[in-house]
């Protein structure tokens, strides 16, 4: 037994304390107090619990812990440093890892904004090609429509020089006689198609505009055929050309023209023209130059015909 262990043990004695009262009062085991007593400090569960415990054991018994613990310091054994906890490093491996997995991410979302900006300039092309394939085609070859008026019959045949009788050259051979000369036997007769009061009365109306659709309607009568004339007046200008047979539409023509262009069309059914810009475009049905507007916008036109 050690000399401090005797000397606790010995007051502990004299105030008459055993060891379960000492363990009830010290919330310290009872096999400890009994190592302490026997100088058996291993048994203790560590260094710095040899202390407290002595201190405790020293304060129970009526003993000054501080001068005990300074009497016997070289038998109480020394407490153990506790361990520093050394502040976690990142390893460079995984500084490494992370820039690779940070660079990958920057690398696809770069690639990815690259591939949408790809994706809407190919389709904004691809449309603009397709718009332009469509107004190249042109009129459908199985409603073909003529583009222009017949030209007039040439100066010296019989029909244009206004008598069946008239004759200005030979089925033989014979040289041509002057166009102004007629057989005095078949004098010129006039025919109802020539006479002036006999020609159809042609009547372009309008007849009412649809803001909801931008569409003017217009009637035409009087004539057995629509006859539309196009010209373009100032800067370039789209339209379309359908047929309307039956309240169906069929493509004639559909492209895109410059100022100066200028065509026309004979047609045995009613039509609708769709242009591009009003105020660019001059329009002509029948001879009578219909308004197609004063502003830059587009403007559709339906002319019904309508046969008397």
């Amino acid at each position: 037994m050690s000399e401090l262990g005797q000397l606790l043990r010995n007051a502990r004695i004299e105030r008459k304390i055993s060891l379960d009262e000492l363990q009830e009062t010290t919330k310290i085991r009872k096999r400890y107090l009994e190592a302490i007593e026997e100088g058996n400090f291993k048994v203790l569960p560590g260094s710095f619990y040899v202390r407290a415990f002595i201190k405790s054991y020293a304060e129970t018994v009526g003993l000054d812990p501080n001068e005990v613990l300074k009497l016997y310091n070289t038998d109480i054994p020394a407490a153990e440093p506790e361990p520093v906890a050394k502040p976690l490093k990142r390893t460079r491996a995984s500084t490494r890892n992370a820039d690779r997995i940070s660079r990958w991410v920057s690398s696809m979302v770069m690639i990815s904004f690259v591939l949408l900006i790809l994706g809407a300039l190919y389709f904004y092309f691809y449309n603009n090609a397709k718009t332009n394939s469509n107004a190249d085609k042109g009129t459908n070859p199985n409603n073909r429509i003529t583009d222009s008026t017949p030209p007039p019959a040439p100066a010296g045949t019989g029909a244009a020089a206004g008598g069946g009788s008239t004759v200005t050259g030979s089925a033989y051979g014979k040289p041509a006689e002057p166009a102004n000369q007629l057989t005095a036997s078949a004098p010129a007769v006039q025919t109802p198609a020539q006479q002036p009061n006999q020609q159809p009365k042609t009547n372009v109306a309008f007849v009412r505009t649809d803001e909801e659709k931008n569409i003017d309607y217009y009637a035409v009568t009087g004539v057995p055929k629509l006859e539309l004339q196009l010209k373009v007046t100032s800067s370039d200008c789209w339209y379309q050309l359908d047929s309307l047979i039956g309240g169906k539409r069929k493509l004639i023509k559909q492209e895109q023209k410059s100022s100066g262009y200028s065509n026309s069309w004979s047609l045995d059914s009613s039509a609708f023209l769709r242009v591009g810009k009003a105020d660019a475009v001059e329009i002509t049905i029948n001879g009578t130059v219909i308004p197609a507007g004063t502003s830059p916008n587009p403007k559709n036109i339906q002319i019904d015909l309508q046969p008397s």
